[in-house]
């Protein structure tokens, strides 16, 4: 962490743009505002990226994200900010196993929109419940 909080690259994805409008839709410019006025209010700063542009977010393999998945390993940053938890991740086990890698780095993960700050105390407290309920999940299928 830096003396001025976190340094947090920020992640904009929308898998279809084509035409997209809606409640549903959030453009790359809305994405870019919501992380900006949060991490102004929070005295982080930022490293931009360009948009991951009609780019699904069932992988986790995906040519921007990748790039930032190095800073991360690298400890060039400390961590990764979106608008909405699911620009970062379509799939509970993607988003759980990146999540797993960045606690073993100590990364963080913010996502505006769902109030999840992963350097926070009730942050760290989330990530906990739901892994002990996707634990859960799993032992109960088996």
């Amino acid at each position: 962490m830096t003396s001025g909080g976190l340094q947090l690259d920020a992640y904009i994805r929308v898998s279809k743009v084509r035409g997209r409008a809606g409640e549903s839709f959030i453009s790359p410019t809305v994405q870019r505002e919501r992380i900006e006025s949060w991490t102004q209010a929070h005295g982080h700063t930022l490293v931009w990226h360009e948009p991951e542009l009609d780019v699904s977010g069932g992988t986790m393999h995906r040519p921007i994200f990748d790039r930032i998945m190095e800073r991360v390993r690298s400890g060039e940053t400390d961590g990764v900010i979106v608008a909405k938890l699911d620009r970062f991740a379509r799939t509970l086990v993607g988003a759980l196993s990146t999540l797993e890698e960045f606690e073993r780095r100590g990364a963080v993960l913010v996502s505006v929109a769902d109030n999840i700050d992963l350097s926070t105390p009730m942050g760290k407290a989330f990530l906990r419940s739901e892994e002990r309920r996707v634990g859960k999940e799993c032992r109960s299928r088996w």
